[in-house]
């Protein structure tokens, strides 16, 4: 049998060809479907957000940035509205840290994780949810999912002994359903991405769409306490 540190080894592992191989599939053909070279160099490459303010956000989280912290959330602005009293809920009696800005695309995102000492918060728990933002851009599936891939190979990298949850984009728009078929198809590879890092993959949509439009806020993008209080549900069960 092999011992928990060598299971732990080979998740890493898994985990840092992950992104190579998400991009390799893309660009021959990517199950199939194709996955257009310059998609994949602006989803994978890191770049920071080209609005002023937002890099200042990012400057201000990297400033306040915790000596430690038990779980951190990583993500767009559906990360930022988890409001601590909401994630206090879901993980009790932890010091949580909220790395989420608003308007982030995974590219985004991906730059920030690699601007930030992300050795020195030790989380035991990273719970990521990003993606969203990459839809209106237009940008190919299997693009959004290599550059949640990198992701998750920083994650990775930074923190081996903690534990991933990623969740699947969740749904949104008139009758759930703006941009859903790129949507789905991108939770469909992100689930496999999480599977070959060792990591959980968290699949929101059917409890969101059961709660309906209390779930969300007016634009049917964001959530109200309803949805991250079903988040924290789906993320403590053990199953």
């Amino acid at each position: 049998m092999r011992s928990s540190s060598s299971l732990r080894s080979l998740c890493i592992a898994a985990a840092l060809i992950v992104a190579s191989t998400m991009s390799s599939r893309a660009e021959n053909g990517g199950e199939g479907q194709g996955c257009p070279r310059a998609d994949l160099i602006v989803t994978t490459t890191p770049a920071p957000a080209q609005a002023a303010a937002r890099v200042q956000d990012h400057l201000a989280l990297k400033a306040a940035l915790p000596p430690a912290a038990d779980v951190v959330m990583i993500g767009d602005s559906l990360v930022r509205g988890w409001e601590l009293q909401w994630a206090g809920a879901a993980f009790a009696e932890a010091r949580i840290s909220n790395l989420g800005i608003g308007g982030d695309k995974v590219q985004n995102v991906l730059w920030r994780l690699r601007d930030l000492p992300l050795s020195s918060l030790r989380p035991r728990r990273v719970v990521l949810l990003a993606g969203t933002n990459n839809l209106p851009s237009d940008n190919q599936a299997c693009a959004i999912a290599a550059g949640i891939a990198e992701i998750v190979r920083t994650i990775a990298t930074a923190w081996p002994d903690a534990r991933l949850d990623v969740i699947g984009i969740p749904p949104r728009g008139d009758a759930f359903s703006s941009r859903n078929t790129t949507r789905l198809e991108v939770n469909r590879l992100i689930r496999d991405v999480a599977q070959r890092a060792g990591a959980r993959y968290v699949d929101a949509d059917a409890a969101l769409i059961k709660a309906g439009p209390p779930a969300y806020r007016q634009d049917k993008l964001h959530f109200t306490e309803l949805a991250y209080r079903i988040f924290g549900d789906l993320l403590n069960d053990p199953h």
